[in-house]
């Protein structure tokens, strides 16, 4: 008897049944730096339980969600296929009671079929991809090795093959973010108060290749002997952007450094009369 009262009951509730399905799952984004490395983050907000929806306008219906008990739930599966009630989506999902009270105070029922749009088991899941930002390499014509001369130009450069944008990208939900790192420029502290800057990554020097045929605009002149600690610092432009959901912006710049020393000499020349 039971079973007969709660199809009737399933009947007049389909009759009051409102068009609208709302989503109880969002989803959101963000793109992140941290001085390291660029990262992004993706994040899907569910409620394992019955969702409760409330409007903020008091002219539209406020409802909450039951979760269907397992009996009427075959009731609610059998009425679908008999298209005597809302259609079931294709998909993992949970049939609800949906009560509704209208501005009035009058309450009306229906039921409601909310497609599990992620698996409980990950609600609150959160995707994640980090990309570092390596230190440069630097290069340097004479090497450090060999020592640097008053006066005459000493080539600098970083690992050109490092000199690409980067990217992290978190994806989950339908909501795809991106964080990219795009190398700007080279600024090159010389450990004697002043700095060079160069907008790329500079020019290596090729031995095999006649001196007169090669040319660079990331060079530095010592005036003075003495040892010096070289700095090279790669600025990275950080951006990051969203599809699927709303975002998107700067971050700014992101530094990365890295160190050598080199021992700057004077070559004297000694003139001497004959003998």
């Amino acid at each position: 008897m039971h079973r007969l009262v709660t199809i009737g009951v399933l009947g007049i509730a389909v009759l009051f049944s409102f068009p609208e399905v709302p989503a109880f799952a969002g989803a959101t984004g963000y793109g992140w730096s941290d001085g390291v490395g660029v990262g992004a983050d993706a994040e899907v907000h569910e409620s394992p339980e019955a969702p409760s929806v409330r409007s903020g306008n008091s002219t539209r219906p406020q409802c909450t969600y039951d979760v269907m008990g397992a009996g009427d739930v075959d009731i609610a599966e059998h009425m679908a296929k008999n298209g005597m009630g809302p259609t079931r989506g294709e998909g993992p999902g949970t049939w609800y009671w949906k009560t509704c009270i209208d501005a009035n105070g009058f309450a009306s029922g229906t039921v409601a079929w909310i497609p599990q749009r992620i698996d409980p088991a990950t609600v609150a899941r959160r995707a994640l991809q980090y990309t570092s930002l390596s230190d440069p390499a630097i290069g340097m014509s004479p090497p450090p090795d060999r020592g640097g001369v008053v006066n005459v130009p000493l080539w600098l450069w970083v690992n050109s093959g490092a000199w690409e944008p980067t990217s992290a990208t978190a994806t989950i939900d339908g909501v795809t973010v991106t964080t990219t790192a795009r190398p700007d420029r080279v600024v090159w502290s010389l450990g004697n108060g002043e700095e060079l800057v160069c907008d790329g990554p500079g020019t290596p020097y090729d031995p095999g290749r006649p001196e007169a045929d090669q040319h660079s605009d990331c060079t530095y002149l010592f005036r003075q002997a003495g040892t010096y600690t070289i700095t090279a610092t790669v600025e990275w432009h950080v951006t990051w952007t969203a599809l699927g959901a709303a975002g998107g912006g700067d971050l700014g710049v992101v530094r990365r450094s890295a160190s050598t020393t080199v021992v700057v000499s004077e070559i004297q020349a000694l003139n001497r009369g004959p003998a």
